[in-house]
């Protein structure tokens, strides 16, 4: 592999790494890590600093902070990839609600079921993009690609593990973040980031279990929406002082095993020019930019073919010309463009009626989909007319919730004998009374607690309950 260049930018600090993939290892020739407050005033030392770097630009890989995506999971109604693609655009530029802001995507298919292709559509404003690039520009630095941190992230966790066939949940540790991933057999299928990581816990333990609440949060996200893999494995990486701390807190509160790998264990790497890596390992991550040096196909999602700057077009001086051919010319380009005028219309007309044909797919399918959902709401609606259950079921419950604690939603199963509510308490002990007063009631058993996460205005929960 020729020389690479990876670059991680987020809103607190710059990270670089240059080297090339060789058979015994990961050979690194230059490192740099520079921490700013905000990008729009420390532009110019960003790009001071980027120049005097003096580095070899044949292959640039730019990696953006996965909050400014907007992640969507779709189901589209075909395999076919050019097809997929001509969907995915669509969905990202005409059905998803955003301002008048251009917007850019991207997509990788992560699953097929017997209609087509379930895929992650990432949408992301084009402003934030360019804000960065716009940056590397100044520095002359031009970025082959461009693409979310997760993917680093997932290709660093393939160059380690080459043939994974397990389904793991990496967690990444950075100073000020935490990267939560869920790899298929290496692949990319879920993520979420959080603005928590080392710096903030570092002095103060009481944040290290917040974090860890956000990860379980972000779990339950992920099983809620049904279309990954069961979690086989836990993996914690990053900031090595707090990486381990995270993992042992993480095992304490998943109940299963959290392993902790260091993110340059499995790299051989050679001292780097300039500035060492090791020391910077132990309070940032260099995960997710180590994914750089990944091959060029296991960068499925770029965003650069859409911000690639139009060529220039050079000016050309034609030669004096007679009134005769000054009048020869004008009407050629009359013609010319009356033609043009013509052909793109019928080429305008053509793509709208293929789109039409997609969108009316899109339709049917989703008619389908609401035809299978009212089935089951006239169900639900068959075992609620019941009067036995569902109010002697709701008179119970009302009675045992504690003074300051109320329910936001209740999903009542009386053919299961199943019931799962979820609400808001002032506070954790009012939680633990609802929950003592459910397990002695007459009516219920296998109360369980499936989550509670704390908030501004208090306590969430959610809580699964099976009906006598």
């Amino acid at each position: 592999m020729a020389l690479v260049t990876g670059i991680e930018i987020d809103d607190r600090h710059l990270k670089v790494i240059q080297g090339e993939k060789e058979e015994a290892g990961v050979k690194i020739n230059k490192f740099f890590l520079l921490n700013f407050s905000l990008l729009s005033q420390d532009s110019a030392q960003i790009v001071s600093s980027l120049k005097k770097l003096n580095l070899s630009l044949r292959r640039v890989v730019l990696f953006i902070p996965r909050t400014k995506f907007s992640v969507h999971y779709v189901s589209f109604p075909t395999q076919n990839p050019a097809e997929l693609n001509e969907m995915a655009k669509f969905r990202a530029k005409r059905q998803l609600l955003y301002t008048k802001e251009e917007i850019m995507h991207g997509f990788r298919a992560i699953g097929r079921d017997g209609t087509g292709t379930k895929t992650m559509l990432l949408v992301v404003r084009e402003t934030v993009v360019q804000n960065y690039l716009k940056v590397f520009n100044e520095a002359r630095i031009n970025a082959s690609i461009v693409t979310l941190n997760a993917l680093g992230l997932a290709n660093w966790f393939g160059l380690i593990f080459p043939r994974q066939e397990k389904d793991i949940c990496l967690i990444d540790l950075d100073n000020y973040s935490t990267l939560v991933s869920i790899l298929n057999k290496g692949k990319l299928v879920f993520s979420r980031e959080v603005n928590k990581g080392w710096e903030q816990f570092k002095s103060e333990e009481l944040h290290l279990g917040e974090i860890a609440s956000e990860i379980q949060y972000t779990l339950s996200a992920y099983e809620k929406e049904e279309f990954g893999p069961k979690i086989e494995e836990f993996l914690v990486t990053g900031a090595v002082k707090g990486g381990e701390k995270l993992a042992k807190t993480l095992q304490e509160t998943l109940g299963r095993e959290v392993k902790f790998l260091s993110s340059l264990e499995k790299f051989s790497l050679e001292k780097a020019a300039g500035e060492e890596i090791s020391p910077y390992a132990e309070g940032y991550s260099l995960a997710k930019v180590l994914g750089c040096f990944a091959e060029d196909e296991e960068f499925e999602i770029n965003l650069i073919p859409k911000v690639e700057k139009k060529p220039r077009v050079s000016k050309i001086s034609l030669p004096a010309l007679s009134p005769l051919g000054r009048k020869f010319l004008i009407y050629l380009w009359f013609f010319s463009s009356l033609g043009f005028i013509f052909f793109w219309e019928a080429y305008r007309q053509r793509t709208y009626l293929k789109q039409l044909r997609t969108q009316f797919k899109l339709v049917s399918k989703r008619i389908e989909v609401l035809e299978d959902k009212q089935k089951i709401i006239n169900l639900i609606l068959t075992h609620l007319r019941r009067p036995v259950s569902f109010l002697k079921v709701f008179k119970e419950l009302s009675v045992k919730l504690p003074p300051r604690t109320f329910i936001q939603r209740l999903d009542f199963r009386a053919s299961r004998k199943e019931m799962k509510i979820s609400g808001m308490a002032g506070s954790s002990l009012e939680i633990t009374q609802l929950m003592e007063n459910l397990q002695n009631s007459p009516l219920f058993k296998n109360v369980n607690q499936k989550y509670v996460r704390a908030g501004k205005e208090g306590y969430t929960f959610q809580i699964d309950i099976e009906i006598k």
